[in-house]
């Protein structure tokens, strides 16, 4: 789940919550520590009752998203955010955010990388469709993405350079 390689847990409870337990250990010798609440827009999914999931790659953009019905018998779609586990800070230098939020026709965003490898940005809607993409030379520090015949809301800008990712939201208004 969290991308080292090993084998993580992620489960569902009755009380609607989803907890998130890292594998500190191997994939033949598992160690589960403690426990992270999965949460959404900054506060833990709270779902009603009962919730189950599966976890899949929904956008088909190589991470993990996960797929969550609840009691009622309603399923709810949530995409993954790659800016990792609440507390933690990203130690690679590889960073993605925009140079002016909200966007109107443009978004512009400035990447940060620590390498000369090219960079992959793709923006996703607010339902996890890509929506667009644009490779960055690997020198470069801002991309632009033009957002003219995308409607306002919100998205989700993801870059990729081999193994680093970052991600940030933009506000696309009239």
């Amino acid at each position: 789940m969290n991308g080292d390689e090993k084998k993580d847990l992620i489960m569902g409870e009755n009380d609607a919550r989803i907890y998130y337990y890292e594998n500190t250990g191997t994939d033949e010798n598992p160690v589960f520590s403690g426990y992270e609440t999965i949460q959404s827009n900054g506060a833990p999914l709270d779902l009603y009752s009962g919730s189950r999931l599966w976890v899949d790659d929904w956008n088909e953009n190589g991470f993990p998203d996960l797929l969550v019905s609840d009691f009622n018998g309603f399923v709810h779609v949530f995409i993954a955010d790659l800016t990792g586990i609440a507390g933690e800070t990203p130690t690679t230098g590889f960073s993605v955010s925009p140079l002016i939020n909200p966007a109107t026709d443009y978004f512009n965003i400035s990447v940060q990388s620590n390498g000369t490898a090219d960079i992959s940005v793709m923006v996703f809607d607010s339902v996890g469709r890509q929506v667009a993409t644009t490779n960055v030379a690997g020198n470069s520090n801002e991309a632009s993405i033009s957002a003219s015949s995308m409607p306002t809301g919100v998205y989700t800008i993801v870059a990729t350079s081999g193994s680093d990712v970052a991600s940030c939201r933009m506000i696309l208004t009239d």
